[in-house]
């Protein structure tokens, strides 16, 4: 079985592309968005607002270890939210291996006018198993990478509801959702049982 350091290098992969296709994007003069510098301006205030009315619950922010580079990445795993200023990226992890004690997902936030680094995922987050469990707490945010506009990282969310031990393979999906990221009010990511 692989470490897990090897989950987390996956997510640093898949962002590292992602920011490359950002990045490569603003290099050849395409348009990233078509909101004006006035909105996005505003858009930046409100988010930082947002940033402090996140409530403390027991979830946590961990920030970054050293992790090892692998080559496993599943792009059906991989889903994407575009809404904002700020495009989000998530793969479930759990897949490609298999943790018994977390439900694993790597996140890369991107954007080109918002700070990112005062969000904690860990208070914005919640995990729907089928159509009956609603997960929304325990759950760690470890920054892996980069900083200010474009962050790489790890929601880690444990897998017990009180003392039941949760699986997901039997549930006909699972969903993620991220509220209220840069005035977004939810930004939700689906895999089906198929993907299992």
């Amino acid at each position: 079985m692989r470490s897990k350091k090897m989950i987390m290098a996956i997510s640093v992969a898949m962002i590292g592309a992602m920011v490359l296709a950002v990045v490569g994007f603003d290099l050849i003069g395409l348009p990233q968005s078509t909101v004006s510098e006035e909105q996005l301006e505003n858009k930046e205030i409100e988010g930082n607002d947002a940033v402090g009315d996140q409530e403390d619950t027991n979830n946590e922010i961990i920030y970054e270890e050293e992790y090892e580079a692998v080559d496993d990445f599943d792009e059906e795993l991989y889903k994407t939210d575009m809404q904002g200023s700020v495009s989000v990226g998530v793969t479930f992890l759990n897949p490609i291996e298999e943790d018994n004690d977390y439900f694993n997902f790597g996140v890369s936030l991107n954007t080109h006018s918002v700070e990112l680094d005062g969000y904690d995922l860990s208070q914005m987050t919640a995990l729907y198993l089928g159509d009956g469990i609603e997960i929304t707490e325990g759950i760690q945010w470890t920054m892996v990478e980069g900083g200010g506009h474009h962050i790489s990282g790890m929601l880690k969310i444990e897998r017990k509801e009180g003392e039941t031990k949760l699986d997901y393979t039997d549930k006909e999906s699972i969903r993620l959702e991220i509220k209220d990221l840069d005035g977004v009010a939810s930004r939700v990511f689906e895999w089906e049982q198929e993907l299992f």
